[in-house]
């Protein structure tokens, strides 16, 4: 099953350098940046928890020996299609949506190739990866 992984990458290690590696019994397919911080950045990556199931496959996605803190998972849920408009009277307006509807429809199902569009808000992210940060070095000093 594909999902979206958070996590924070400190400076040593290149994001691209994840790809094609496994973090926690999770394949890594792609990864993108969601946003640079003090020591690190924010990232997102598409992640196959298929290594579960298969074990003979384990060797193909070798351990990141990366430092990645603060991860968690989401599974992004099947979208709702757009509803059929029939207010629209402009011709300019009713080619955007016909455009905005075929692709809508066409991306109701996350996939490797439109992960992307299922990543959340950068502010989001951030905001959630980071605060996790915090509460985990405040731990440790306690």
């Amino acid at each position: 099953m594909l999902k979206i992984m958070y996590g924070f990458l400190h400076d040593s290690v290149n994001p691209s350098e994840l790809c094609g590696k496994s973090y926690q019994s999770h394949a890594i397919l792609n990864v993108k940046i969601i946003n640079r911080c003090g020591t690190g950045c924010v990232f997102a990556a598409l992640v196959d928890d298929y290594l579960d199931l298969y074990q003979d496959e384990i060797n193909q996605y070798p351990t990141t020996s990366a430092c990645i803190s603060n991860t968690f998972y989401k599974v992004p849920h099947r979208r709702k299609p757009v509803k059929l408009r029939t207010d629209i009277t402009d011709p300019i307006a009713a080619k955007k949506f016909q455009k905005k509807l075929f692709r809508r429809l066409n991306n109701l199902v996350m996939t490797t190739t439109n992960w992307k569009q299922f990543v959340g808000s950068r502010n989001l992210a951030t905001e959630s990866v980071l605060r996790n940060l915090t509460i985990a070095r405040y731990e440790e000093t306690a």
